[in-house]
């Protein structure tokens, strides 16, 4: 069941990413690696709060992979 549950994460603010180090057309190579800045991230069934939470992340710095971005969401 859990295999079947496709889980996006609000990286909305949590990934790190320096200003300075985005290229202008904010295209970045797919998958890669973010850390979180924040110690509480909540991983959703989909790309929007409407979707319920499936999982939270509570730890600084750790590290997800980013595999597709949808507007400030990232499936990891």
């Amino acid at each position: 069941m859990l295999q079947a549950v496709v889980i996006f994460a609000a990286l909305f603010a949590t990934a790190v990413y320096a200003a300075s180090e985005q290229p202008e057309e904010d295209v970045f190579e797919r998958p890669r690696f973010v850390s979180l800045s924040s110690d509480l991230v909540n991983m959703r069934e989909g790309p929007s709060t409407a979707h319920s939470i499936k999982w939270i992340y509570q730890r600084d710095g750790l590290p997800v992979q980013v595999l597709a971005e949808y507007d400030v969401w990232r499936r990891v």
